[in-house]
């Protein structure tokens, strides 16, 4: 697994900084697989946060990237653009 901790979404690709890289990773939509929704949780002190956690699967690639809302801090605005280019580039989308 990747994790990523900013990116940047554009209309044909999407720019990953990734946790251990020094780099950008930039993923056109057309090679992305597949894209799947969950939601996570993680203790912080006594409460139990929840957020969400977005899967990148790219073909040839065995390893997912994982966009995940605690570490990504704008990810709640960025996920309805996510899944308008998605359809448009017919990435599959699992909830």
């Amino acid at each position: 697994m990747s994790n990523v901790v900013d990116l940047n979404l554009d209309t044909d690709e999407i720019e990953l900084k990734l946790e251990n890289s020094p780099g950008v990773q930039k993923i056109q939509y057309a090679k992305i697989s597949r894209l799947k929704f969950s939601e996570g949780s993680v203790k912080k002190w006594f409460k139990v946060k929840q957020f969400r956690i977005i899967e990148v699967h790219v073909r040839g690639n065995d390893t997912p990237f994982i966009i995940s809302g605690d570490r990504v801090k704008t990810l709640e605005q960025m996920e309805p653009y996510l899944r308008q280019m998605a359809e448009k580039h017919n990435v599959i989308i699992e909830a």
